[in-house]
């Protein structure tokens, strides 16, 4: 195994422990891995209440306190809505509601996302009040999560496939709790990683490998990640093993539970995952051209994306009948027509790259766009 790779499996070892744990300045996000909040009674008894919670709109949310001991209780059940940084209770205005019982239950709508729940049981023969010591927030915001586009690269030990996770519908963009299984086909990548590209404090943890692929998770330290315009939360690095055939395999994600904490309440996002790609081999010819016109000057100007491995492009226009080459040496990503062409004559034009010595004139032709100059 090469070094670069050698170190990954290292840092997989040490990061085992795949879980969330913020700093003990932060109150952590119970729910996120577990049912319940708890108040501790005693060493052995406690009264729990139900924790965050997503709740689709249109579903039943559900709050329950089930009590440490037997006995006759009635309950108060408050709400509140606002939206301020703390998650003590005696921070928040409460509305009373009407309910007594041990549990409240109501129909989830888009203005009570991110509402907070708060109980106190009451003691119907001593009147002895306990107040939940902290209150549960429930939400019905819904993420996608999914894999952008592989790019291959490569390193001096072989190559190397990049995917982006891209999270789409975070509230402001923003997230500090992902857990994810990445699978992918262990005979062809023998390690992976992940990088971080959101802005913010976070510590990635990497499990352990597993039959098909690796299970991740990540938590916050001091404050939420905030998500750039283009939803890239970051990138999976994949490994490929010596001689293995990368081209075609498959790549998936399942994201199994992501929130945002200690912004207005801890918010449980619902989760959605369309994360599936097939690792293909790089496009040997310009995509994504872009075509600008100046009517004052007659001429046109085309840009494009970078080709991975091309160290020249050329242009060609359709004349009379054939292909002719107006330039084979442009060293960089665009083209800009020389000035006074006819206005409104029309051009098909191929924009072709050399790659390892060799032109992709076929996919460039079959790619051509056609202009009309102003």
């Amino acid at each position: 195994m090469t070094m670069a790779k050698m170190a990954g499996k290292v840092a997989a070892v040490l990061c085992a422990a795949a879980v969330l744990v913020p700093t003990a300045a932060v109150a952590a996000p119970a729910a996120v891995f577990a049912n319940d909040n708890a108040i501790a009674a005693s060493a052995a008894t406690y009264t729990k209440f139900t924790g965050n919670q997503y709740v689709a709109v249109g579903d039943t949310a559900t709050f329950t306190v089930t009590p440490a001991t037997s006995g006759s209780y009635t309950y108060e059940w408050y709400t509140s809505t606002q939206k301020i940084n703390s998650l003590f209770p005696s921070d928040y205005t409460w509305t009373k509601m009407s309910e007594t019982s041990n549990t409240f239950s109501f129909k989830m709508t888009e203005k009570l996302n991110g509402a907070h729940i708060w109980a106190v049981k009451v003691d119907t023969a001593t009147g002895e009040r306990e107040e939940m010591t902290n209150f549960s927030t429930v939400c019905c915001t819904k993420v996608n999560f999914s894999l952008g586009t592989p790019v291959i690269t490569s390193d001096d030990y072989g190559p190397i496939v990049k995917i982006p996770v891209i999270a789409s519908g975070l509230i402001n963009n923003a997230i500090d709790a992902y857990q994810a299984k990445l699978s992918f086909d262990t005979s062809v990548f023998e390690d992976a990683d992940f990088t971080l590209s959101a802005k913010g404090s976070f510590d990635v943890k990497m499990g352990n490998m597993q039959s098909d692929g690796y299970l991740f998770a990540g938590g916050c330290n001091a404050s939420y990640l905030t998500v750039g315009s283009d939803n890239v939360l970051g990138y999976y690095t994949l490994y490929v093993k010596d001689g293995a055939n990368y081209l075609g395999s498959d790549v998936s994600l399942d994201v199994t539970s992501a929130a945002l904490t200690n912004v207005s309440g801890d918010l449980i996002y619902g989760i959605e995952n369309s994360g599936a790609v097939t690792v293909a081999a790089p496009a040997t010819y310009p995509t994504n051209i872009q075509v600008q016109y100046s009517s004052e000057y007659h001429q046109v100007r085309f840009t494009w994306d970078a080709v991975a491995g091309a160290d020249k492009y050329g242009i060609a226009v359709y004349l009379a009948g054939k292909w002719r080459i107006q330039t084979s040496s442009l060293t960089t990503t665009s083209y800009t027509t020389p000035k006074n062409l006819t206005p409104g004559k029309s051009y098909k034009v191929a924009i072709a790259a050399r790659v390892n010595g060799a032109w992709d004139t076929v996919n460039a032709i079959k790619n051509a766009v056609t202009v009309t100059v102003q």
